[in-house]
């Protein structure tokens, strides 16, 4: 998976930036991946065990809804290639 774009609405706030996949262990529920918002390297994010954390101390919601909307666009972008895992 190349870069993920990412433009999200947190607070008011629309934030621009990126994440570029750096772990996927086949078959499993385990991702992660380094985060740009606004030109920062805001952390690594990472999916384990059903949830989204941070190797930073960031909102909790914000992780939840930054983690959703990068699962659905790469979903998304799935579904239109027809990907079958």
């Amino acid at each position: 998976m190349d870069t993920i774009p990412v433009t999200i609405i947190y607070q008011g706030m629309l934030l621009k930036g990126y994440a570029n996949p750096i772990q996927a262990i086949p078959n499993s529920e385990t991702a992660c991946m380094t985060v740009y918002i606004q030109g920062w390297r805001i952390g690594t994010l990472c999916y384990k065990n059903k949830i989204w954390s941070m190797d930073q101390p960031i909102d909790p919601q914000f992780v939840t809804e930054l983690g959703n909307y990068i699962y659905s666009h790469i979903n998304s972008i799935k579904k239109a290639m027809n990907y079958k895992q």
